[in-house]
């Protein structure tokens, strides 16, 4: 997947991101299903990553504060499953290579 430490699939966030802002039906599929449009420019979200789209800087931070917080088990304390979804982990399990390449490929594309 990665050559020279750029992502092989770069161009695909590219697409997305000239998609996103050229083609109206692609905007609103973004929007209400982030995963299912960035599976259509070949991008492929990790089993148990949710992605959300958020229209500003403000509004992601908000989406992550709001969320709302899991119920502790008596005397407040969190098993490992509640405490993953506390600090941003997945419901189910993706390998780290997967979320790794995932992220990088994020990373990439924003720098």
């Amino acid at each position: 997947m990665r050559q020279n430490n750029v992502p092989a699939d770069h161009g695909a966030l590219r697409q997305f991101a000239e998609r996103f802002r050229d083609d109206t039906a692609f905007h609103e599929l973004v929007r209400n299903d982030t995963s299912a449009a960035l599976a259509a420019v070949g991008i492929r979200v990790p089993s148990g990553v949710q992605v959300s789209y958020a229209p500003d800087a403000a509004s992601a931070i908000s989406m992550a504060l709001d969320r709302a917080a899991p119920h502790a088990a008596p005397g407040g304390i969190l098993d490992d499953s509640l405490l993953l979804e506390v600090v941003g982990g997945t419901s189910q399990r993706a390998s780290p290579e997967e979320i790794r390449q995932f992220v990088d490929l994020l990373k990439h594309y924003s720098a």
